[in-house]
């Protein structure tokens, strides 16, 4: 929840080119709804790790965070 409101706060302030804000109207609903949306996909993709744990298919959170880096490869080269 604390990463949340640091992370909603931080795109509540940010500019396009300098001038033009990301969010036109940060407000306590915008606050709410966007911790609300991070906190329940940090669950999801935790029970999807759960999941593949279960199952045998390896240890789950350890797979996806691989995936998370071996998808930024292509960029990078």
């Amino acid at each position: 929840l604390i990463q949340s409101f640091g992370l909603t706060q931080l795109i509540s302030r940010q500019l396009i080119d300098g001038r033009i804000p990301i969010v036109n109207e940060p407000g306590l609903s915008f606050t709410i709804i966007t911790m609300i949306t991070l906190v329940t996909g940090t669950v999801f993709v935790m029970w999807l790790g759960e999941q593949d744990t279960e199952f045998g298919v390896g240890n789950g959170i350890s797979i996806i965070i691989f995936a998370g880096i071996v998808e930024r490869f292509p960029a990078a080269g």
